[in-house]
Parts: C-alpha cells; sequence; structure tokens
C-alpha cells in the first residue's frame, strides 16, 4: 500500500524530551512516538493511512510508501494490522524492510525501542542537525534555516562546483548533514545507533545461465510492478518507444484505466509508444507531453518551488509538472532506472569511438579493489573544473577528497562487487534515482507523487546477483521483451528495430541510432520512421530562444556566490563556439544547469 502526507516532516530525538520547547521553535505540535517527538504538517489532502499509535506501537510517515507485500493491504484496516504484527514480529533493524519501495522518512516504535529511517536510495531527502544535546531529523531544510537562522557552507557550494553533486553529505548549510540512503537510527535502553538496514546484493558471480537470469528478471519485475499497484488509485505512465516504460506497461495490471503520455509529436519515440498503446492499451487515455524548451516562467517556478535546488538534479519545467499533476492521476508511473536491470549503466563513456567499440567487442571487467573506487566514482560524475567560478577564497577541497570521503559513506550501501563496472553501475543507479523524484524530492506538494519500479529494493536486490555479462548492453532487457508476443513486431527506439530481432542486430544497430540520433541530432534513412527524439537539445544552443540564452546568462553571472566575472567569461566562450553536436553540448549544458541551480540556492 501507498501512502501520502505532505513533504514537511520534523522527528527530534530529546533524552530531556523538552516538547513545549520545541513546539515554539517550529511553531507546531509534537506527538510522542516512542522515544522521537514527531511532527508532521497536514494540509487536509491525506487520503489513507499517514501514521498510528495503538498501544505501544506507533508508526509515522512522511512522503510515500509502498509495502514489501502489498497483498496484505486491501484497505486501511488491513494496512494498520499488517504494519502492526510485523512490528511485533521482527527485531528493531528489520522493521525498515516492511517497505519496498517509495521516498520517505519513517518512524516505527514499539514499547522502549523506536527506529527513524528513509528510503532504500534516499529518495526523500532527510537532514540531520545537532543543537542543544538534541538531534533534530527535517524533509525540509527550509524548515531549519527558518528555525535556527543557518548560514550557507561555503565548502558544500565549492563540492557542488567541483563534482555536481553532493555526495559528501553536506547539505549546503552549515552544520547540516544528509542521511545516507537507507538510514536506520534505533533508539532503545543502550542508547542511539545508526545503521545502514539495506544495500545492494553483496553477490554479483551468480553462475546462472542466460535464459535462468531472463526468467528470473521476467518474473521479479512483474512482482515489483504489482507492489507498486493499487486498484483504489488512479496512474499515469509515460509510455515511449524504447524498453524500459514498455517492459512496465506490458506487465501492468489495468492498462484500460491508465493515463499515459508521450513526448515529442512526429518523433519516432512517439509514433512507436502511440502503436504500443493503440494495440494492447486505451489510446482514448494517450495525450502528447507539452515539453516547452526555453519556458522561462515554468522553469523559473519549478527552482522558487525547490526545497533545495542543490539536490534538484534536473532541469524541469513546473509547468510541465503541474500538467501531469493536472490529468487527474495520483501516482505518475516512469521507467527510469531500467538501465541497472539491462545492463546499460555498465558503459562508461557516450563518445562515438567508444559507443562503437561496445558495438563490436564484448566487454571485459576489471577487477575492484578498495583504493579504485574513488577513480570509479570520478567516472560517474565526470569531473569537469568549475571551481574558478566560486566567489571568495577557496578551501581545501578537491576532487580526490571528496570523492574519497563520498565513496566512505556510500560503501556499506553499495554493498560488495568484484568489478569496477559493476561499482560504477550501483553508483549511476542511485544518481539516476535521484534525478528521477524530482516531483517529490523537491517539491512541497506531495498530492502527486513519482514512482519506477526499478527502484524497487527487492527487485535491485535480486537483480544484483547476476553476473555482469547477463546484462550488458540490454541483453537481459531484450530477451525478457521477447516473451511479450503481442508487440514482439513493434521496434524499439534504441535499436529501431523490432523486438524479435537477435541480439547482436540491435548492439550494432544501438551504435547507429546513438551516433546518428543523439550524437548528431539526424534520422537515419530509410530504417527510422519520425524524427530524433526532440527533448535531447537543449534550447540554449538551440536557434529561435536568445531570451532563455539572455535570462540563464543574466542569472547565473549575477548570481552572488558566483564569480561574475568567470562567469560571464565562460558564457563569451561558449556563445563562440555553440553548435548542434549533444557530444560537444552535453558538458557545457551541464555546467549551465549546476550553475543556475546555485543561483536558486542563493534566494533560500
Amino acid at each position: 500500500m501507498m501512502n501520502y502526507s505532505t513533504k514537511q516532516m520534523i522527528v527530534i530525538y530529546d533524552a530531556k524530551r523538552r516538547e513545549s520547547y520545541w513546539s515554539k521553535i517550529f511553531n507546531r505540535e509534537f506527538i510522542h512516538n516512542g522515544s522521537f517527538l514527531v511532527s508532521n504538517s497536514f494540509d487536509g489532502k491525506n487520503r489513507v493511512l499517514s501514521g498510528f499509535s495503538n498501544g505501544n506501537t506507533g508508526f509515522s510517515v512522511c512522503g510515500y510508501y509502498f509495502l514489501s507485500d502489498n497483498s496484505k493491504s486491501v484497505s486501511l484496516e488491513s494496512e494498520t494490522k499488517h504494519i502492526e504484527d510485523y512490528i511485533s514480529s521482527h527485531i528493531p533493524v528489520e522493521w525498515p524492510l516492511l517497505l519496498s519501495n517509495g521516498a520517505y522518512l519513517g518512524v516505527m516504535s514499539m514499547g522502549a525501542q523506536s527506529v527513524l529511517f528513509n528510503d532504500f536510495l534516499g529518495l526523500q531527502t532527510v537532514y540531520e542537525y545537532r543543537v542543544d544535546d538534541a538531534i533534530v531529523y527535517s524533509t525540509s531544510i527550509r524548515l531549519l534555516v527558518k528555525a535556527f537562522k543557518l548560514e550557507k557552507a561555503p565548502d558544500a557550494i565549492e563540492e557542488y562546483l567541483i563534482t555536481g553533486a553532493l555526495y559528501s553529505g553536506r547539505s549546503g548549510f552549515k552544520g547540516v548533514s544528509v542521511l545516507s540512503p537507507s538510514t536506520g537510527i534505533l533508539i532503545d535502553d543502550k542508547g542511539i545507533k545508526q545503521f545502514t538496514y539495506a544495500s545492494f546484493s553483496d553477490h554479483t558471480e551468480s553462475n546462472a545461465s542466460l535464459s535462468d537470469s531472463v526468467e528470473l528478471m521476467y518474473q521479479e519485475l512483474n512482482k515489483a510492478v504489482k507492489r507498486l499497484y493499487i486498484p483504489s488509485l488512479k496512474y499515469s505512465m509515460s509510455v515511449t518507444g524504447g524498453m524500459d516504460s514498455r517492459l512496465i506497461y506490458l506487465n501492468w495490471p489495468d492498462r484500460m484505466r491508465l493515463f499515459t503520455e508521450t513526448a515529442g509529436e512526429g518523433t519516432s519515440d512517439y509514433l512507436k509508444a502511440r502503436q504500443i498503446v493503440s494495440r494492447i492499451g486505451n489510446i482514448d487515455l494517450h495525450e502528447l507531453e507539452p515539453l516547452v524548451p526555453g519556458d522561462i516562467e515554468g522553469i523559473e517556478e519549478y527552482y522558487k518551488a525547490c526545497d533545495n535546488p542543490l539536490l534538484a538534479k534536473g532541469h524541469h519545467n513546473m509547468k510541465h509538472a503541474l500538467w501531469k499533476m493536472g490529468r487527474g492521476a495520483q501516482i505518475h508511473v516512469t521507467g527510469v532506472g531500467g538501465e541497472y536491470l539491462g545492463g546499460e549503466n555498465l558503459y562508461t563513456s557516450r563518445a562515438p569511438a567508444y559507443v562503437l567499440k561496445e558495438a563490436l567487442s564484448s566487454y571485459s571487467y576489471v577487477p575492484l579493489i578498495q583504493k579504485g573506487k574513488a577513480a570509479v566514482f570520478s567516472r560517474l560524475l565526470h569531473y569537469r573544473d568549475r571551481s574558478r567560478f566560486f566567489k571568495g577564497n577557496q578551501g581545501d577541497l578537491s576532487w580526490e577528497s571528496i570523492s574519497e570521503s563520498s565513496v566512505k559513506r556510500l560503501d556499506t550501501f553499495l554493498g560488495v562487487t568484484k568489478f569496477n563496472e559493476c561499482y560504477l553501475e550501483r553508483l549511476r543507479t542511485l544518481h539516476l534515482a535521484n534525478a528521477a523524484y524530482y516531483l517529490t524530492g523537491s517539491l512541497e506538494n506531495n498530492d502527486f507523487s513519482v514512482a519506477s519500479p526499478y527502484f524497487d529494493r527487492i527487485l535491485i536486490n535480486s537483480v544484483s546477483h547476476f553476473y555482469p555479462h547477463t546484462r550488458e548492453l540490454r541483453k537481459s532487457t531484450i530477451r525478457v521483451l521477447q516473451k511479450f508476443d503481442e508487440v514482439k513486431d513493434i521496434p524499439i527506439d534504441t535499436t529501431h528495430l523490432p523486438i524479435s530481432f537477435p541480439y547482436s542486430l540491435h548492439k550494432v544497430f544501438r551504435t547507429l541510432r546513438m551516433v546518428m540520433n543523439i550524437g548528431m541530432q539526424k534520422k537515419i534513412p530509410l530504417l527510422q520512421k519520425g524524427d530524433p527524439p526532440m527533448q535531447r537539445g537543449n534550447p540554449y544552443f538551440k536557434e529561435g530562444y536568445p531570451e532563455y540564452r539572455t535570462w540563464l546568462n543574466d542569472r547565473v553571472a549575477s548570481c552572488q556566490l558566483l564569480e561574475s566575472s568567470s562567469v560571464r567569461g565562460y558564457i563569451d566562450k561558449i556563445a563562440a563556439i555553440r553548435g548542434t553536436n549533444y557530444y560537444i553540448n552535453h558538458g557545457v549544458s551541464s555546467d549551465l544547469s549546476l550553475l543556475l541551480r546555485i543561483s536558486y540556492f542563493a534566494d533560500i
């Protein structure tokens, strides 16, 4: 079962139990849930269970969740009973395993034992702040800034400029850290203890055959999809011409009530998606997704609504988000994360030469050593020297120190693997997951949620057992799709070949598509129906968007946290070389998006 509440939640551990003091600090009421003081902000939009306390058993949650066993939640009463039974029959460090998917901060208690925990992938950001011998946990940095008059942290801004992310645990404000994924905080008569309650599998050398791996993957994905599905709720789904959303759509229990959408009218992606929906779904509920490049008003609205723009790992449009919400669905299902299922993230580069090598040769795996993890981490983020944009004296941070501290922080969660490629794959999955949940991880409105079965804890753990070669370059995904006879003749946009074709051909034509469609933004003659996907092109590099370029340039150059002369110099440089090739523009586009997010962070 999935649960809703609003985004803002405060949980406090205070041995002195100064409830009145904290109520005054935050101007809200707190309740006792075991050893924690809990305050959830309700806005009247809660549709289902948001928490309970029955005798000595308590449960509070902020965000939305799906149970590991969804069959136990046919009603609110049965869900409550299931949660109570689970808590009473398991030890505290196992309590978070009751949930398998979602983005949330939860608190469970029984008697003198209490556990606070976030979701498996850390999709719901949870901040930790220590003050007056107490520990405050919050889902909103703005609540903490307002209550304690917090100052921005230069080292966090510097890290963000160096890496383009915050994996070291910094939040952007002094004294405030971010919980790692799958973190539990246990309080009992022995004191307080932090632990990691789940991780990627510690086994990556399964000797299962390809056919056995594919069959298990097929079954586990079906279960993960069903864990998302609650008949009483309304769903929408982004259906594309690719593989990941197609797999979800094929496994969806009730396609006739499902709102579907596809972006890019006239593109090959759009044409293939409509063909799929027309054949096995309800085409009357399928709409063109309105992606408007360079919509300044929508982008500004989005960033102003973000709780913490530094953690919004994407460049989004609020009007687009509101359009999704306005369709009438409560949950939007996306195929993001399917790359892990299909081994897509084993690649380390999208440069044409590397992609060609992928098509013509097999992978060779590099053994992972502890000292090499930082180097693998650097390959994930594609290091670019942006420290010159930082205003003021630069600290002692370096790429090496940041990557080492980030690896140390994530080490337990990422599990044990023997290969560099698998470690990189796990890092990429975490990165993609946090980017995909922008609607719930960044915005205050939690009445609409984004979910993906590919981020299901049970599914990820199952797939983690497979030897890498069974999944590399979508081999297993294609084999799973070939089990569905009803759409085997419809080409996939990844290769523009029918899914029934041999894998060897898909592997070669994937390269052609990446070079032509993504790199050059050109249509493949004869083979491809429809234009290349439109969303690949950043409006900054397209003619017809001079106002967008001027707005973005002025916005980042005037940011008080950035060195305006360096930013202006960089803008002048890229203006002279602006082209249409994706491989040339991708790095610059990432730089500008990062600087834009810092400019909105400066306004907090």
